[in-house]
Parts: C-alpha cells; structure tokens; sequence
C-alpha cells in the first residue's frame, strides 16, 4: 500500500506540475500537510448509535485546479454497555458459581476504525478566501473490535465482587471507496481551515465476510482541518 501511494503522489506531482501550453498562465503545485478532527460514527454489522472522536493527518500536492493527498484517521471506541442482569444461583456449587449465591452479569461491545486513503481532489470554486474541492478515491478499512462478558457476585453488604472476566478480540477489515468534499478558508500564504466532509462507501458489504460487514452502504464523517501549505 506503501509503495502504491508513492508511486501515485509521484505521477500525479508530475501531472499537476506539467507545463502548459505556450501563453497559458503557468500552475505552480506546492506540498501541504495537515491535522484534522471531527466525528466518526459506527461501520461495524452490529451497530452502536452515535458518533465518537475522530483524529487523523493527511499530506499531499496541491495547485489551483487538482489536488493529490493522502488521509490517515483513527475514530475513538465505540461503546455500549449491557444493563447488568441480577440473579441467585441456584444450580449445583462449582467452581466460582455458589448455590444460593447471588451474581450480576454484564456485557461491553466496543469497535473503532482506521482508515488510510488515498484521493484525487478537483477544484470546484477558486476564490481568494474560499476555494472549494471534490474528491474522490479509496483505500482500506481497519476495523478492530472487543468484547467483554463480566461475572460479579452481589455480596451479603450490596458491594460487588468480580469473580469472572471473560473477551474476544477481532478485527474486520474492508476495501472502501470515499468521496468527499473541501471547503479551504485561506487563512495566510501558508495556513487554511479546511471544514469537510468524507463518505466512505463499503463496495462489498455483506458479501466478503459472511454477513458480518456494515449494514449502510455509506457512513458519513465530517471533520475540520488546519492544513499548512509548504
């Protein structure tokens, strides 16, 4: 993947930085990196509602008409947490489970994902504060996610006490398509904001991993970016 970005920056800086035609303005192309945060909502089959923190940093080639970059962005865990089931035991004594007793169990599902791009930008507005780009590309989806049964024995004062503890650990990774818009407010020479918004588009869900993919074909991440132009 590495070596494919290379390889694209590389043509793509030659494409952007080609001359014109004798007479025609001469584009200049510069580097740029940036940071960006924003909200990030759940792609995983068993969804959990709401969006979480989102950080991530792209770099790339820019000039007036087209852009090439790359995106780098981690959203934070998703989480959701069971309501503890309380109950007496009353099968036979074994191991940590006493007759009698009484236990309360509860369940975390938890899922983030990360996911590295690579986009083709074209200019859509070119204005001297606000200038405007859609983009489109692809790239890959890492998608990690735990899960965490808790086994808790309900003492004769009302204090809880674990006495079991019990994971899983998986990571569902998937191919994606994103496209995506700009909104670059110049700020100086060299530092925009740049508010945006990603949809990331799963082409296989529900086909390459039995089921187990996202259920939406499309999840939405906007985010804001303080980009420096070098």
């Amino acid at each position: 993947m590495t070596r494919i970005s290379v390889l694209a920056i590389a043509t793509i800086t030659c494409c952007v930085s080609a001359p014109r035609a004798a007479g025609a303005q001469p584009v200049r192309s510069t580097w740029f990196a940036g940071v960006t945060a924003g909200a990030a909502y759940d792609d995983s089959y068993h969804r959990i509602p709401g969006g979480a923190p989102s950080t991530g940093f792209s770099f790339g080639v820019i000039n007036d008409r087209r852009a090439l970059q790359l995106e780098f962005d981690v959203s934070g865990w998703h989480t959701r947490d069971s309501t503890p089931h309380r109950y007496q035991y009353v099968g036979t004594t074994t191991g940590l489970s006493q007759q009698g007793h009484f236990y309360e169990d509860s369940f975390q599902s938890r899922h983030r994902s990360a996911s590295v791009t690579a986009l083709y930008a074209r200019r859509v507005r070119n204005g001297r504060v606000l200038q405007a780009m859609l983009l489109m590309g692809g790239g890959m989806v890492f998608r990690p996610s735990r899960e965490t049964w808790v086994t808790k024995e309900v003492l004769p004062d009302g204090t809880l006490q674990v006495v079991a503890t019990n994971g899983s650990e998986e990571r569902d990774n998937h191919p994606a398509f994103v496209v995506g818009i700009d909104a670059e407010l110049r700020i100086s020479q060299h530092v925009s904001l740049v508010p945006s918004v990603r949809l990331i588009g799963f082409p296989l869900a529900g086909l390459d991993d039995g089921g187990y993919g996202p259920t939406d074909f499309f999840v939405a991440r906007p985010q804001v970016a303080i980009r420096w132009r070098f």
